[in-house]
């Protein structure tokens, strides 16, 4: 489980993992992690560590909890903390100290912007349970933060106090820890915050297709998503609202088109049916127009023009070739 030595730069304006470290724990002396684009692939034979790193690192560093059952992937309690600093393995160590760590980093106005989160624990003997302490910083483990002193020796909680000096914050709660870290981190509220964490717990189980509940996944999903900003649900709701006003307007001009519609199919039908009536009252008043004004034309040619008969009679109706109407002797002219 060799990873590169090259420390990483973030390339991003958001918060992504760069590296995370074991000191001290389990089998682990001195292990460093580097993540690619925020991604870690853990590779290796059954036993070598793939599970114990999961464990110690995450989401152990952004909830603090030292519950054996979150700690175990596998949701065992048979291996609390404590076995993982003093076991079968190493007897002859009556105090051991340990670290766990994470390193991330962001792109701030243009300039890289890093910042170490990380567990202190200490066991001894003598003492059941683990004593823990927990810090935030600035500094970059190997750059300007060692957590070992000269001779290799992990740094008790004092000396870690001064090692960060004045640029990070030491903590002895968990409580205080986690809201520094979802502060600096994600700003999310408590129980946002809380249902990532159970989100992370259920996804890191191995197996997780042979032992997935999806109602219990579906419910823990939903609570880890992020609360609507009220004025974004307002301006959102506002906008449904005229989208059902528009559609029932559109409805409502719908009907009144296909009432005019209806209408003038009838109505074209009663003006085809009014234009032909008068059409042919129109025809029949023209003919008989026109067969009157015939006839008055035949009477004042009949008026104008008599028969050739009647011109040759006499007034009062005689024929002058009648016998007995002769034609006046001329008399004897004038001397």
């Amino acid at each position: 489980m060799n990873a590169p030595t090259a420390l990483p730069d973030p390339s991003t304006s958001r918060w992504q993992l760069l590296r995370a470290g074991i000191q001290n724990i389990w089998e682990y002396d001195d292990q460093r992690f580097v993540f690619q684009r925020g991604r870690l692939l853990l590779r290796g034979q059954n036993e070598s560590g793939k599970t114990k790193a999961l464990e110690v690192l995450l989401p152990f560093l952004l909830d603090a909890d030292l519950q054996p059952q979150r700690l175990d992937p596998f949701g065992s309690t048979a291996r609390p903390m404590r076995w993982n600093l003093l076991n079968d393995s190493n007897p002859d160590v009556s105090v051991a100290i340990g670290y766990v760590w994470l390193e991330l980093g962001r792109i701030d106005e243009g300039a890289p912007r890093f910042c170490t989160v990380g567990a202190g624990l200490k066991a001894k003997r003598s003492v059941p349970g683990v004593e823990n302490w927990y810090f935030v910083s600035s500094q970059r483990v190997d750059v300007d933060l060692r957590l070992y002193d000269t001779n290799r020796v992990p740094l008790t909680r004092a000396a870690l106090g001064e090692a960060l000096a004045g640029r990070g914050q030491l903590f002895d709660r968990a409580s205080d820890y986690r809201r520094a870290v979802n502060d600096l981190l994600f700003g999310m509220p408590v129980e946002q915050y809380s249902a990532l964490v159970d989100t992370l717990l259920q996804l890191r189980r191995p197996q997780l297709s042979k032992q997935l509940d999806p109602d219990e996944l579906s419910r823990i999903l939903s609570a880890s998503l992020p609360p609507l900003d009220t004025a974004v649900v307002g301006t959102l709701a506002e906008g449904f609202e005229r989208l059902d006003r528009h559609r029932a307007e559109r409805e409502e001009l719908a009907g009144t088109l296909g009432g005019l519609r209806a209408f003038l199919d009838v109505y074209r039908g009663y003006v085809a049916s009014f234009v032909k009536s008068r059409a042919l009252d129109l025809t029949r008043a023209e003919g008989r127009g026109t067969a009157g004004s015939e006839g008055a034309a035949a009477a004042r040619t009949g008026r104008n023009h008599p028969p050739a008969a009647a011109r040759g009679r006499c007034p009062g109706g005689a024929d002058p070739d009648a016998p007995g109407i002769g034609r006046v002797p001329r008399g004897p002219g004038p001397g």
